[in-house]
């Protein structure tokens, strides 16, 4: 791929896949990284992308880095990535109360399961399988449970 056709494809999804990134990362900086090491990964590879295809190859290319970022970090980490909801007006706010907000939420809208699935999946850093079998329900379900719960979540502190 030639620098003109490269840079086309940067104008056309470089905001949507930026938008990906911070959806998956919660992290500016990171999420920016991330697109650019996909473009440069395409300009090195030399990679051919179909135009027809070419949105939905880049959008996986982004959420496959993300989720290896995700992967290495540790329960910890992924607990305060995911749960701290700053945006950069919200600054200056201090971590536990974004803590205590998450906590009061969850207590009002999650159900007592999707609390226990959260917390042990991301505090205590249980595979769906183990919680699966702790709770005597399908791994389908646990993530059910999760997906829906952090959707719930993120909708909520994204309206904020």
């Amino acid at each position: 791929m030639d620098d003109k056709e490269l840079a086309s494809l940067y104008k056309r999804h470089y905001a949507e896949m930026l938008n990906h990134a911070r959806t998956l990362l919660y992290d500016e900086e990171e999420s920016r990284d991330v697109v650019a090491e996909v473009f440069a990964a395409i300009a090195h590879e030399d990679t051919v992308i179909h135009t027809a295809t070419e949105r939905t190859f880049l959008l996986r290319c982004v959420k496959n880095r993300c989720i290896n970022i995700i992967n290495r970090m540790n329960t910890r980490q992924r607990v305060s990535r995911l749960f701290t909801m700053r945006t950069l007006e919200e600054g200056d706010e201090d971590e536990g109360e974004n803590a205590e907000r998450l906590k009061l939420f969850m207590e009002q809208w999650l159900s007592k399961r999707a609390i226990d699935i959260l917390h042990m999946r991301f505090v205590e850093g249980m595979k769906y399988q183990e919680i699966a079998e702790s709770l005597h329900i399908s791994e389908a379900a646990v993530y059910k449970y999760l997906s829906q719960s952090l959707t719930t979540i993120r909708q909520h502190f994204k309206a904020k």
